[in-house]
């Protein structure tokens, strides 16, 4: 039935029922002094977070634009934007390490050990050490280097030693091979030194061979396998170029010049091989082209460091001719063949 207003027992209904809920407790609306509270509680906890946050923040946008000025070449803005950001944390453990490579790299020796120093002492890391060893190289401070190195060594193995993997595997290889080189620079235990680079040796040809073993069921699970594969056996082999490199020079501080000249020649082969091949790739990557000039650099730095110590051979050897065609490779390289080359 239809709602008649003049069917009086239905008005009567009505009446009483708007009687009742007039009568019915309403809920009160917040007044505004309860909105500012909440809005205060807001702040009070929102502010506290902004302020701790937003010098981090701040920290991260000044080493940003220090990476943008050591890619535009201007290492003195890059070391101020290092230093804003450390004055605002000097324990910032990331603008330390940068700070630290851009002062090597603009040749204030005696400032990057110092950062050096500071991040050892904060944080005693593999990484951490062979940056300052590598600094102390640059000094001259062979000895403390070695030091430095040896300790890598010792915080790699036990990684190695806790969990057997690959990773752990070459970081121990590496390790051996930084303390090695370390050594040969000092002309010092030389017998260690060559007991060092070949285990290292071991260790890589070991787990290339273990690759070329490995294998996987499944056509397409094995494809990709193959190719992961491949990948990996070729990063193998090019980190064996150092390691050829290093033995060498081991060689070379021992007067075993017949056996250095084996390995720098080989050394020297797979390093220009690797170089072309390297430039080539580098010529279709898109990224930034100031990134690619500084990757260049490096690939011409440590082929000339190659270039070098095989010049240094073919001279033990008596071989002036090759030995004189080895360091204008270098030259041609953009370095300056010396003892600070390494």
């Amino acid at each position: 039935m239809t709602y008649d207003p003049a069917n009086t027992s239905t008005a009567r209904y009505l009446a009483n029922l708007s009687r009742q809920s007039a009568a019915q407790p309403q809920p009160a609306t917040p007044a505004p002094a309860s909105r500012r509270w909440y809005l205060l509680l807001a702040i009070l906890i929102l502010v506290p977070v902004a302020v701790i946050q937003l010098p981090r923040e701040l920290i991260k946008w000044q080493l940003a634009a220090g990476l943008e000025h050591r890619l535009e070449g201007d290492l003195a803005a890059a070391i101020r934007c290092a230093d804003l950001a450390l004055e605002r944390d000097p324990d910032y453990l990331e603008a330390q390490v940068m700070r630290a490579q851009w002062k090597q790299d603009a040749g204030d020796r005696t400032g990057a050990l110092a950062d050096c120093n500071a991040i050892v002492a904060r944080h005693e890391s593999d990484v951490a050490l062979t940056l300052r060893a590598h600094a102390l190289q640059q000094l001259g401070r062979h000895d403390e280097a070695v030091a430095d190195y040896e300790k890598v060594l010792v915080l790699a193995t036990a990684v190695a030693n806790r969990v057997r993997s690959t990773a752990g595997d070459l970081a121990e290889a590496n390790a051996l091979n930084g303390l090695a080189y370390a050594q040969a620079l000092a002309n010092q235990d030389l017998d260690d030194a060559l007991v060092n680079i070949d285990t290292a040796l071991d260790i890589i040809d070991h787990t290339i061979e273990k690759f070329r073993r490995s294998g996987s069921s499944g056509m397409l699970s094995q494809w990709f396998a193959s190719a992961g594969r491949d990948l990996r056996i070729a990063q193998l082999e090019s980190a064996k170029i150092a390691l050829l490199d290093t033995r060498g020079f081991v060689y070379f501080r021992r007067g075993e010049w017949e056996l250095a000249d084996a390995d720098m020649q080989e050394a020297i082969a797979r390093a220009e091989e690797e170089y072309d091949q390297n430039l080539k790739l580098l010529a279709f990557t898109e990224v930034d082209p100031r990134y690619l000039k500084l990757q260049r650099r490096d690939l011409r730095h440590s082929l000339a460091v190659i270039r070098y110590h095989g010049a240094l051979v073919q001279e033990a050897l008596g071989n002036e001719t090759q030995a004189a065609r080895n360091l204008a490779r270098v030259r041609e390289l953009g370095e300056q063949p010396g003892e600070h080359l390494f």
